[in-house]
């Protein structure tokens, strides 16, 4: 250590270069934090973007599958006068998700494509409306054909948002 002090001693220059590298090395720190704390901000927003996709997916998914849990019942339930009883729960499961569905306003979706799947499903919930078994559980079998529209058409919303999450999941 005795030399090395003794060497900057007889060379004047010396502490002007280290002074020098010193700062180039402190700019490119600066430079390299806030190009790390910009990414990980970066990956945040995206990861918040996914989580928020994910939940209106988890809502058209669970919609879809109690549509389509309630037409698998239907299918099987023997026809007693032009009409079918299914149960009152299966029955309340899908109204319950139809109205969470609808309840989402298309603004409040997180991207253009989640609009777009969110106007897809609550056209088809609209539209399809008359063909969902009522309180009374009756379901004339002349809906059978709308009912399945429905359960298609929810269905190719989720799949939109599917699509939606992985383009975002890949996008960064």
């Amino acid at each position: 250590m005795d030399y090395l002090l003794n060497w900057i001693e007889h060379h004047p220059g010396t502490a002007s270069w280290v002074q020098g590298v010193g700062s180039i090395l402190a700019i490119g720190a600066a430079i390299w934090i806030a190009s790390r704390q910009s990414a990980a901000a970066q990956e945040s927003r995206r990861m918040e973007l996914v989580d928020r996709l994910e939940a209106v997916e988890k809502m058209l998914t669970t919609c879809r599958d109690r549509t389509n849990d309630l037409y698998q019942e239907l299918v099987v339930l023997p026809a007693k006068e032009g009409r079918k009883y299914p149960t009152l729960v299966s029955v309340n499961a899908l109204r319950v998700s139809l109205q969470v569905v609808t309840a989402i306003a298309p603004v409040q979706a997180p991207t253009a494509m989640a609009v777009e799947a969110l106007i897809v499903a609550q056209t088809a919930i609209a539209n399809g409306m008359g063909v969902i078994p009522s309180r009374t559980r009756e379901f004339p079998v002349t809906w059978e054909d709308g009912f399945r529209e429905l359960n298609t058409s929810i269905g190719a919303a989720a799949e939109m948002l599917g699509a939606e999450i992985n383009r975002v999941k890949n996008s960064y």
